[in-house]
């Protein structure tokens, strides 16, 4: 487990092995709602919401990333 579950938290976004972005939209009894995107940002999108358990949302993410992360780029897409 590369992300500590205490460290998930609402506004945090965190990338996947295929470099898709997962932003926390809330945490409620252990459930948590996300919002992801592909690697690359289109401003002001984020089209898919989900949910999780935060033991699988863990278990799904490698680390924490800016919001507008973008692996061509590293830490921003220029947005």
């Amino acid at each position: 487990m590369s992300v500590p579950p205490e460290s998930i938290t609402v506004g945090k976004c965190f990338a996947t092995p295929g470099n898709q972005v997962r932003r926390v939209l809330a945490i409620e009894d252990g459930i948590v709602s996300y919002e992801a995107r592909g690697p690359k940002m289109i401003k002001g999108r984020w089209p898919a919401q989900r949910r999780a358990s935060i033991e699988k949302f863990v278990a799904g993410v490698l680390k924490e990333v800016p919001c507008h992360y973008d692996p061509d780029f590293g830490a921003t897409s220029g947005l």
